[in-house]
């Protein structure tokens, strides 16, 4: 089970996989509160790439009710830093989330909705053959993850939406479970 924290103050001197100083700055803090209250309120995704050292924003990229399509160039700047984009349906990391942030060797990938926030953490000195373990046990912990929703879904006791969260989420879990010094997942509640 991922861990659960009310706040942003869970932050407060924790060491994050690659950051110099082992802690994230203030700015960055108080970036990561401005950009919630405004990814938050949206009914589309957006997405929010920010320096993991000083809170500075590489760039940003409006996208449609469900989506962001990256280009080369927003790829080029999400290396080495915290990606930040909202989910206006309230679910829970995709699939494509998780490769997008593996493949473009971001730090952490922290998805916004009403509620609060997913967060998944990235060891930055992965190299190629830890990466693949990393998206290969990604790739377990979903194929063992969706028997157990669609049995749940076929016997009614979760609709669509419920489903594909709960598909997401235990497959995030399960991947932290599998490989914590590669990756982590962390669900944060308003």
């Amino acid at each position: 089970m991922p861990k659960e924290v009310a706040s942003l103050e869970h932050y407060k001197g924790e060491t994050l996989f690659g950051h110099p100083e082992g802690t994230i700055a203030k700015s960055v803090l108080d970036r990561l509160r401005a950009v919630d209250q405004e990814l938050s309120a949206k009914d589309y995704e957006t997405l929010v790439v920010l320096n993991p050292s000083d809170g500075s924003e590489r760039t940003r990229k409006k996208g449609e009710t469900d989506e962001v399509k990256i280009d080369e160039e927003t790829a080029a700047r999400m290396r080495g830093s915290i990606m930040i984009h909202n989910h206006p349906r309230g679910t829970a990391p995709s699939l494509e989330d998780f490769m997008i942030s593996l493949e473009n060797r971001v730090l952490e990938s922290h998805v916004y909705h009403s509620g609060g926030r997913y967060i998944m953490r990235f060891n930055p000195d992965m190299d190629v053959h830890a990466r693949e373990v990393l998206r290969s046990a990604a790739q377990i912990a979903y194929s063992e993850s969706k028997p157990i929703v669609d049995r749940k879904f076929l016997a009614g006791e979760l609709g669509d939406h419920e489903a594909w969260h709960e598909l997401m989420s235990r497959s995030w879990e399960r991947t932290a479970e599998y490989v914590p010094e590669l990756f982590t997942y962390t669900v944060e509640s308003k």
